[in-house]
């Protein structure tokens, strides 16, 4: 029974530690990153927006009713040149008044509501992509700072190497030193180079921990050094594809936009029908001019109206929409013909960097057989401290190099297939 309340305790004494050590790749650091950004609600809010304005143009089709009331004074009245036979004269009141209540219908609109439904939807399309291409912009921030990590974490640990083989070196020279054929300072030589390798590792730790600060904000989960940044696998080679930029369909839906306006010129010029019922009280009665007291009165018809003639005015607006899509189309190629541009630059930089791969490799492995012969003169008395450092820090140069130029290569190749949209 002991023994089970000792593993149990040992169990909840390791979740913490096994929770923190997590491992996120680059693909779920920018997923995560997309979800926790604020500007996505933006989208739901637009959609909502869109939602009501549709309901809104909905109830165009549903019948109009309104309450009118008037009242005039006027100098002089109308009054018939001839009396009725009781000897009364006809004329109408100087102070004339009515109240209605009117409802119309819309029997048919060319199809104006129903244009104007797509202009909200294209309107809509517009908005989401763009919001699309505004938060597309955070991989590229999030790539910088996994990247940062990395390199970080390698350069750290080359100097902890280095920094072990020192410490080797050292007790070396200590044990001569006890013999007295090694001179004090030249122990106290690498003692200094050791606290300089420690002090540049805090530094590093530093820019490690602020990087990591940044990304934990971005993608909204707290992280530390125990948190394994995994990359991605990519191909030896990455061979140049067409863009699937956000952008892209970023234009196509502008151009819907500018297109769904056609359809309510389209619909301008088209006939309206539309009948109305009218009802109220007057005084005088406006419809009956020998009826000069307080009278109720009706009134029912059908309203036609068609605009025959623009003056060109519709072939103008055809003109505008015609350039104003040759404009988005102009911003597309434009647009293409700076991410072509990036195709060049991706293969000479990966070029480059291959290079320099190389010959690091070369250089790393002509140091490394200097660096055995100077400790080895340094441990016969031969060579001094001096010499073993300047061999030392060279190979650690060397190593940090290459460790730089393989993680910029990757992100070189990740950088394009996201500029590209690739990934």
């Amino acid at each position: 029974m002991k023994n089970i309340t000792r593993i149990i305790f040992i169990g909840l004494a390791l979740i913490p530690v096994l929770l923190s050590a997590q491992s996120l790749t680059l693909e779920e650091c920018q997923s995560l990153a997309r979800t926790n950004y604020p500007l996505l609600e933006q989208g739901e809010i637009d959609e909502a927006i869109t939602r009501l304005q549709l309901e809104k143009l909905d109830l165009g089709r549903r019948p109009q009713i309104s309450w009118n009331a008037q009242a005039t004074y006027q100098s002089e009245s109308v009054e018939v040149p001839f009396s009725l036979p009781n000897g009364e004269r006809i004329s109408q009141p100087k102070l004339n008044g009515q109240t209605t209540l009117e409802a119309s219908y819309t029997l048919y609109d060319g199809g104006r509501i129903e244009a104007a439904k797509q202009i909200e939807l294209a309107q809509l399309g517009v908005k989401k992509q763009s919001l699309e291409v505004e938060v597309a912009q955070l991989k590229q921030r999030v790539n910088q700072l996994f990247f940062g990590i990395l390199l970080g974490r390698s350069q750290d640990s080359i100097l902890l190497q280095t920094r072990a083989d020192l410490e080797v070196r050292l007790n070396q020279l200590q044990a001569g030193q006890r013999e007295g054929v090694v001179l004090p300072s030249e122990v106290t030589k690498l003692q200094v180079e050791l606290l300089r390798l420690d002090s540049k590792r805090k530094e590093l730790a530093a820019g490690i921990d602020r990087q990591m600060a940044s990304l934990s904000y971005f993608i909204g989960r707290l992280l530390d050094g125990r948190t394994s940044l995994i990359v991605p696998d990519l191909p030896g080679t990455i061979i140049p594809a067409a863009a699937e930029r956000p952008e892209l369909t970023l234009f196509q839906q502008q151009k819907l936009q500018v297109f769904s306006q056609q359809a309510i010129l389209d619909a301008q010029r088209r006939p309206q029908l539309s009948a109305f019922v009218r009802a109220g009280a007057g005084y005088a009665n406006p419809l009956n001019f020998f009826d000069t007291d307080l009278s109720p009165f009706a009134l029912a018809g059908v309203q036609f109206r068609w605009n025959i003639v623009d003056w060109g005015k519709k072939e103008k607006d055809h003109q505008l929409l015609e350039l104003q899509a040759k404009r988005i189309d102009t911003q597309k190629a434009t647009y293409l013909h700076n991410l072509d541009v990036l195709d060049g630059q991706y293969i000479a930089d990966e070029n480059k960097l291959q290079q320099l791969i190389e010959q690091g490799e070369a250089i790393q492995l002509l140091q490394e057989e200097l660096l055995e012969q100077t400790a080895s003169q340094l441990e016969h008395g031969v060579a001094t401290t001096n010499d073993y450092l300047i061999q030392s820090n060279a190979i650690t140069q060397t190593k940090m190099n290459q460790e730089l130029y393989q993680l910029q290569l990757l992100q070189l190749k990740i950088d394009y297939l996201t500029q590209k949209g690739l990934l």
